[in-house]
């Protein structure tokens, strides 16, 4: 798990240099995936742009009970694997649980909402997307 704050420096990172990311959702009712660039951040909010501006994603992370971690690809690659695709990140943001106490008070992310978020290598994409 890393520190709020590094998880603000990430995302600081990725909306300076207009890095492409993909937001992969999961809710306990839903999920989603979005592909775009950081369009605004403060020290609580992100908003996500998708690629050709018809959607955007809201979220608030300054909430003291959200879990962040970090993680680089080539934990779930081959060896061989292209430093390339390797070294890029993903952010992992687990919210707080919404429905029990039990669950909150187990301070694990089982069962919490959780937003991925990964760069893309340019390679990643579809033609013309």
């Amino acid at each position: 798990m890393i520190d709020p704050k590094e998880a603000i420096l990430i995302l600081s990172k990725w909306a300076e240099e207009q890095t492409l990311i993909v937001c992969q959702g999961t809710f306990r009712d839903a999920a989603f995936a979005l592909t775009g660039v950081v369009a605004f951040l403060t020290d609580g909010k992100c908003q996500v742009n998708s690629r050709k501006g018809e959607a955007k994603l809201e979220f608030l992370f300054n909430i003291p009970e959200c879990v962040f971690d970090y993680v680089e690809r080539r934990a779930g690659m081959a060896a061989d694997a292209s430093e390339e695709f390797a070294e890029k990140a993903s952010l992992l943001i687990f919210f707080p649980p919404r429905f029990t106490l039990a669950e909150f008070r187990a301070e694990t992310t089982e069962g919490r909402d959780m937003l991925a978020i990964s760069e893309l290598h340019p390679s990643e994409l579809r033609g013309g997307d």
